[in-house]
């Protein structure tokens, strides 16, 4: 069972990625974008909340319990980018509408 859980956990987060979008940190009332802090990547989590869960666990996506985008962290992005990789799946010919920059 736990290979099963491993190989469901490289497939969420792969779709996790690959679905994912780039933008500015916001605070205050208005949430302006702050553009001088690193862009993070978002995500849509409408994936089985148990694989969430278990991201989470691994420090590879921060999962706000409840809260929707989730953020997928850096440690997450390059382990995404290594198991499309090894599938042999290209990521460069991502749809600009799945990685496009909010602002």
């Amino acid at each position: 069972m736990q290979d099963m859980d491993k190989t469901i956990d490289e497939l969420t987060l792969m779709l996790l990625y690959l679905t994912s979008w780039q933008e500015y940190p916001t605070e205050g009332i208005r949430h302006k974008p702050i553009r001088t802090s690193e862009k993070l990547r978002l995500t849509w989590k409408g994936h089985d909340r148990n694989a969430l869960s278990r991201l989470d666990a691994a420090g590879l996506v921060l999962n706000d319990r409840g809260k929707a985008p989730i953020r997928i962290t850096q440690d997450g992005e390059a382990r995404a980018r290594d198991l499309l990789r090894q599938y042999g799946i290209s990521c460069t010919g991502a749809s600009p509408t799945q990685l496009e920059e909010r602002r």
